[in-house]
C-alpha cells in the first residue's frame, strides 16, 4: 500500500488502562473520564485503500 493511501488511528486512556492491567479487573467507572491521552495509545487501528 502507498503511504498516502493508509490512514492510522489509535486510542488510549493510562488510567483506565492500569485499572484494568495486572491482576484482578477493577471497576473503573461508568463516569470517569475516557478521553483520548494520544501519549498512551492502547488500541490501534489502520485503513489501507488499494491504489
Amino acid at each position: 500500500f502507498a503511504e498516502n493511501d493508509v490512514q492510522v488511528f489509535g486510542w488510549g486512556n493510562k488510567a483506565c488502562a492500569r485499572a484494568h492491567i495486572g491482576g484482578p479487573v477493577r471497576a473503573y467507572g461508568l463516569w470517569r473520564d475516557l478521553s483520548n491521552d494520544e501519549e498512551y495509545p492502547v488500541m490501534v487501528w489502520a485503513f489501507a485503500k488499494k491504489g
